[in-house]
């Protein structure tokens, strides 16, 4: 079988593997969208409560002390408590936008800066091609790591 014949069925498998994938990830945020009271993840109290920790004046009333793991991600969590009156599920939906977001964007960067034929990168070409797929898949990329991906993808493009 010649390459032409080849190239339709595999852009076609590996476009509905995207599909797929993409998918059971919106499938697996949207389950975690809840209004349900107790926590629903591991340490999920704590990271609401050093979220609305940075904006603290404007959720308390009263400034505490910014937390000292992970200043940078409840920055990021916190923005929803910047919306008057905002419940659980709110929160919980920003959390879910911002790992399917990072996720997509830094992935998108990271092909494209791949597939980018410049004479700079054709060392690096075959071995990049790969990473977002092992990078991605084993659950290590959540969205306070992604930011630095995509800094580095944006920047180096």
């Amino acid at each position: 079988m010649s390459s032409q014949k080849l190239k339709l069925p595999l852009t076609i498998l590996c476009a509905l593997l995207i599909i797929v994938g993409l998918g059971s990830h919106i499938y697996s945020y949207v389950l975690s969208v809840s209004n349900y009271p107790l926590t629903t993840d591991w340490s999920e109290s704590g990271r609401i409560f050093e979220a609305a920790s940075i904006y603290s004046p404007i959720v308390f009333g009263r400034t505490l002390p910014w937390p000292w793991l992970d200043p940078g991600r409840a920055i990021l969590d916190g923005l929803v408590f910047l919306i008057p009156n905002s419940q659980i599920w709110t929160y919980r939906f920003w959390l879910a936008f911002l790992s399917l977001s990072t996720t997509v964007i830094s992935a998108i960067l990271i092909v494209k800066r791949a597939l980018n034929k410049s004479p700079l990168n054709k060392q690096t070409n075959k071995q990049i091609n790969f990473r977002p797929f092992f990078w991605f898949r084993g659950g290590s990329c959540i969205f306070f790591n992604a930011r630095f991906i995509i800094m580095c993808s944006w920047v180096l493009s």
